[in-house]
This record gives C-alpha cells, sequence and structure tokens, in this order.
C-alpha cells in the first residue's frame, strides 16, 4: 500500500500534464487556423482587386482598338480624297497630315502592346 499513494498522484500528474500539453496544440492549432483565415481573406481580395483592374484595361484595350480602327479609316479616306482632290503642289501638306494620324496610331498601338 506505500507503493500505490506514490504512483498515482504520478499517473495523475501525468495525465494533466497530458491535457495541459493537447490544450497549448489545440490553442496553436486555432491561432494557425485564424492566421490562415486572414491570409486567406486578404489573398482574396487582392484577387478581387487584381481582376477589377483586369477588366478595366480590357476595357481601355477596347477603346484604343476601336481608336485605332477609327483612325485606319481616316487614314484611308485622306488618301483616297488626297488621290483625288490635291493639285500636285500640295502632297506634303497630305502627307504631313497622314504622318501625325500614323504617329496616333503609333501611340495606341504602344498602349495596347503595354
Amino acid at each position: 500500500m506505500n507503493g500505490a499513494p506514490v504512483i498515482f498522484p504520478f499517473n495523475y500528474f501525468c495525465i494533466l500534464y497530458g491535457q495541459f500539453q493537447a490544450n497549448l496544440m489545440l490553442e496553436d492549432i486555432k491561432k494557425n487556423i485564424e492566421k490562415l483565415i486572414a491570409l486567406y481573406e486578404g489573398e482574396r481580395q487582392r484577387n478581387r482587386k487584381l481582376l477589377s483592374d483586369l477588366g478595366e484595361r480590357d476595357a481601355e484595350i477596347a477603346s484604343c482598338r476601336k481608336q485605332i480602327a477609327d483612325l485606319e479609316r481616316q487614314v484611308d479616306n485622306l488618301k483616297l480624297t488626297e488621290a483625288f482632290t490635291a493639285p500636285a503642289g500640295s502632297s506634303p501638306e497630305a502627307k504631313e497630315k497622314i504622318n501625325k494620324m500614323i504617329t496616333g496610331i503609333d501611340r495606341c498601338i504602344a498602349l495596347l502592346e503595354k
């Protein structure tokens, strides 16, 4: 009987210590889950922002493509008009106007490539 009272408190201590360790591990797991949830929410918001930015860029690209098409039509119309109506000496002025429009088109193409 002398040995039993000594072993029982030791076993009880081991059980309490095990529960304490389990509680510590559980708290660590809870903290890690909270961190993961916070990281997930941050990434979700970042993803939403990136999708929004992408939509804006797509709209900007569509606008530039429309502008390019319009400018190309204008250039073609000016070339035809110049070919049929320009006197022989006014050709450099028409070329200058066309060059300005081509510069505008090149600028739009450069924006599309970004």
